[in-house]
């Protein structure tokens, strides 16, 4: 797949971080995960008040701002989040002086992450996003409220409405490309028809 990079995005439990691991191993790419373990601000901001919001959004911040500089994208790239991620949240979780701050801050650190030459949407109702987070145990998120991950859901929406570049959408309720290679192999078809050339990713 050449220098090409795809980008997986959605709320969580919409199977990001699965997906990207498979078009990974089949695709020959790159892995780049999130690590949302390694933020020692995300259990808080689930279960204190006043939310730690502003340290939560600027450790992710900075996380994902390494994690691109240390993997330039020189050869193909699967990742379960994009570089928007923080424009995703941020307004969501901020108040309006520490969103002006967050700006800040990615200005100040020059974060300019690549814009994926293909962008996956995954997308699944709430209750479904809700028994997936539910199921999979992860500490940092075992005080998270059905409400915010309606939210989440809301805003994640709102973004994919107004995205401007290529991007698959794949509705994930009935689809279980984990447990299922017949779901799995109809994504991996669709993501390898629209994958763009060599050519095509580096006209000007």
């Amino acid at each position: 797949m050449a220098d090409v990079h795809i980008a997986i995005e959605g709320p969580m439990g919409a199977g990001k971080t699965s997906l990207a691991q498979h078009l990974s191993a089949s695709l020959g790419a790159r892995l780049l995960l999130e690590q949302p373990a390694e933020n020692p601000f995300l259990a808080d901001f689930y279960t204190s008040s006043p939310h730690p919001a502003l340290a939560t959004e600027l450790c992710f911040l900075l996380q994902r701002h390494a994690q691109w500089r240390s993997m330039p994208v020189t050869q193909g790239m699967v990742s379960d989040f994009c570089g928007a991620k923080g424009e995703i949240f941020a307004p969501l979780t901020l108040s309006a002086a520490e969103l002006t701050l967050y700006r800040q801050v990615v200005q100040a650190i020059d974060s300019r992450p690549p814009t994926p030459d293909l962008l996956i949407f995954l997308h699944a109702t709430p209750a479904t996003l809700w028994a997936r987070v539910q199921r999979r145990h992860a500490p940092y998120e075992a005080r998270l409220s059905y409400d915010y991950l309606q939210q989440v859901s809301a805003a994640y929406a709102q973004w994919r409405a107004q995205y401007p570049g290529l991007c698959l959408d794949f509705a994930t309720d009935q689809v279980d490309f984990v447990a299922d290679p017949g779901h799995y192999q109809q994504i991996l078809t669709r993501v390898s028809d629209a994958l763009p050339t060599r050519n095509e990713t580096s006209s000007p």
